[in-house]
This record gives structure tokens, sequence and C-alpha cells, in this order.
């Protein structure tokens, strides 16, 4: 069944379709809420969020957790306030590796990211974001999809490709705990 939503809901988020999106963002989303429930919720990041609408299916899904997103395109930042208005202070519209949250002492639960964001940044802006991974951030969740998902043989070998590490049984999966930094 064809779920009636504006283009830009699936399209901030680099899908022609919104049945593709929730297809590609179901396993995320499955396993940042079984993440986050033993933990009885908290402070969940996405890094590169699009508008905002992974988040609010993991809020949706578990409503003691408290979205927060970084993207570098100010529109889809205002739908993401526009999707999550009682978080719309939590999304941000910066540079990941520059982002006003690197600064700060806040911690978060659970961070969400694709590797790809850690391949578009600087050598220098990469690893100030995966120190501020290390030293703020519970469980890292990486995820792939689209052709990223085969481009360096699987989400493992994504990971390995920029210096991460995720559990060799999860490694052909679409989203995965971060295993080692």
């Amino acid at each position: 069944m064809k779920r009636a939503c504006p283009a830009w809901y699936y399209e901030d988020n680099v899908f022609h379709r919104v049945e593709r999106m929730d297809w590609a963002h179901r396993p995320i989303v499955a396993l940042a809420c079984r993440t986050l429930r033993p933990l009885g919720g908290g402070a969940a990041i996405d890094l590169g969020c699009g508008n905002g609408a992974l988040l609010a299916k993991i809020h949706r899904l578990a409503p003691h957790v408290t979205p927060y997103g970084i993207d570098r395109e100010p529109q889809r930042i205002a739908h993401a306030r526009a999707l999550l208005p009682a978080f719309a202070a939590n999304f941000f519209e910066a540079d990941l590796g520059a982002h006003p949250l690197l600064d700060s002492e806040r911690r978060f639960a659970l961070a969400i990211l694709s590797p790809r964001r850690l391949e578009q940044a600087t050598p220098a802006g990469g690893e100030r974001l995966r120190a501020w991974l290390r030293a703020r951030c519970e469980r890292v969740l990486l995820y792939v999809y689209g052709k990223a998902r085969t481009e360096h043989g699987d989400l493992g070998g994504f990971a390995q490709v920029m210096g991460l590490e995720v559990d060799p049984r999860d490694a052909g999966r679409r989203a995965a705990l971060l295993r080692r930094w």
C-alpha cells in the first residue's frame, strides 16, 4: 500500500520512493531500538540525519530516546525540525567535521552514521569525528544502503576501509554496531 507523503520526506534522504526508504531504514531502526531499550533510552544522534525521518521512526518505537541530528543541508534540517518539533533545537545545520557538539560535553547513548560520512571528511575532520565518537558515544551504529552496500564488499569491508570494525557475523548486514575503533 502506497503511503501519501510529500516528496521531500524521502528525497531529503536520497531515495526515489518512500517504500524504498522505509525498507532501507527498517534494519537500522530495529537495531537502534534493540540497543537503546536496555539503556532505558537516552540521547541518539544521527550524523548526516537528512530530514530526521530515521530518528522519528526510532523515537516513535522508543519514546524515551531523545533525537539529535546534524546535516549540512539547511532545508533538510528545517524539515527535521518540522518532523520532530518537540526536539527542533536538537537539529543542527553543520559539517560533521566542525559541528557544535564536537566541542560540548554532551554524551550520547547511540550515534548513527554511514561510514560514507568518514569517507567524505577530510583526514583531520575524520579523525576528530572518530575521537569524538570514542569519547562521547556509548555505542555507534553503522549502516549502509544503496551502492555503498557492495562498494567495499559489504558493511564490514566498508567499515574496515574507514578504520573501523564490526563483528564479523554482522559484516554482511545493512546495520551493525561498531565493535572496535
